[in-house]
């Protein structure tokens, strides 16, 4: 049975590589796209939650301006995005293993600022005595 695991195990890695050897050149890698995806997903987040909060009728920024700002920040374009989602989708290992890596990057992220939270600010670190 250990033998079987490993020999599929080898089989989705060498998967893996070869698709990721015929990847077109305008396909953003994980690490490019993680965190373009994380900004996205939490664009989305704010904009419902700010969408059925807010009532006020000043003009809101919409969504696709908020995902401009992302593009913008990441030096990508709408096209890459999408594009590249595209690939991920019709790769489903790569797509787990990007849906993998941003869950990571964001509990990251998450716990990262939770600890900056956290820490007082302004208060020097307490002195060991020395005896």
């Amino acid at each position: 049975m250990n033998c079987f695991r490993t020999i599929l195990f080898f089989c989705v890695l060498i998967m893996c590589f070869c698709s990721s050897c015929n990847k077109d050149k305008s396909v953003l890698s994980i690490q490019e796209y993680k965190p373009i995806f994380w900004e996205i997903l939490n664009a989305d987040y704010l904009f419902q939650q700010t969408a059925n909060q807010d009532t006020i009728k000043k003009k809101k920024p919409s969504k696709q301006e908020f995902y401009q700002r992302i593009f913008k920040e990441h030096k990508t374009t709408k096209e890459q995005f999408y594009y590249t989602y595209h690939y991920y989708q019709m790769h489903p290992l790569e797509m787990k293993v990007l849906i993998d890596s941003v869950e990571a990057y964001g509990t990251r992220k998450k716990n990262k600022s939770l600890i900056n939270k956290q820490k007082p600010e302004n208060q020097s670190p307490k002195s060991i005595p020395v005896e």
